[in-house]
């Protein structure tokens, strides 16, 4: 399986908080800019100054963005929200403010009230995923030797993996770990025009053959219909 780590259309997927600093050039048209980048948003949680918790999301429609509980673990139920996203300049300075509308921690699964999405695109569900599907997951990056704290410099970093499936069958699992930063991502689809599932966690198995135990990693997604079900009881 290949495994490759890119940023979203080259140094426009550069971005920088009031539009202070640019890289490579001058920033791409909004035409040329990926429109997934209009339903992936970054999800901030403020508890404190001091205490800041960073993760994704990604904007379904009807305001409401869908991401991972964990995010959230002991915030208050009125904590501030905060979404970055993509302006009209293809820059993730826009700061949408949000709010906690559904939790389901036996699932991971949050979902966020935004009151004004402004630019934001609805991405759809996809289908069910096949073995051998390609597969992306995303995180925004803080590059701070750019910019200083107060006005944080970010990327969308895109890294493309390949769906497997654990032996039961059941559950659809990208193959590698994520680090800090990949909570809530979308599992989106090769072309950007769905998503999968969001990213809770990596999974540590092992598994014995010949006498030889062998250490395998896997991402574990929080399936879209899972989303779609709390949405349905909390109505």
């Amino acid at each position: 399986m290949t495994r490759q780590s890119r940023t979203l259309a080259g140094s426009a997927a550069i971005f920088v908080a009031m539009g202070l600093i640019t890289m490579g050039g001058a920033p791409a048209a909004a035409e040329d800019f990926d429109v997934t980048a209009r339903s992936i948003v970054g999800v901030r949680l403020e508890r404190s100054p001091d205490d800041v918790t960073e993760g994704m999301g990604v904007y379904v429609g009807e305001g409401r963005v869908l991401t991972a509980a964990h995010l959230f673990a002991d915030a208050e139920p009125d904590a501030r929200v905060i979404l970055v996203a993509a302006d009209a300049n293809s820059y993730y300075t826009v700061q949408l403010d949000a709010a906690i509308e559904l939790l389901a921690p036996e699932s991971d699964a949050a979902v966020l009230r935004v009151a004004e999405p402004g630019g934001l695109l609805a991405m759809p569900a996809c289908d069910e995923p096949k073995p051998g599907d390609q597969v992306s997951v995303t995180r925004l990056n803080k590059l701070e030797m750019f910019a200083p704290s107060s006005s944080p410099l970010y990327k969308l970093e895109i890294d493309d993996r390949a769906f497997s499936m654990l032996r039961d069958g059941r559950q659809a699992v990208i193959p590698g770990t994520v680090e800090s930063g990949f909570s809530g991502s979308p599992a989106i689809d090769a072309e950007g025009r769905c998503f999968y599932g969001i990213v809770s966690g990596s999974l540590t198995m092992t598994s014995t053959r010949k006498d030889t135990v062998r250490r395998l990693d896997h991402v574990v997604l929080i399936p879209s219909a899972v989303f779609a079900r709390i949405r349905s009881a909390s109505r």
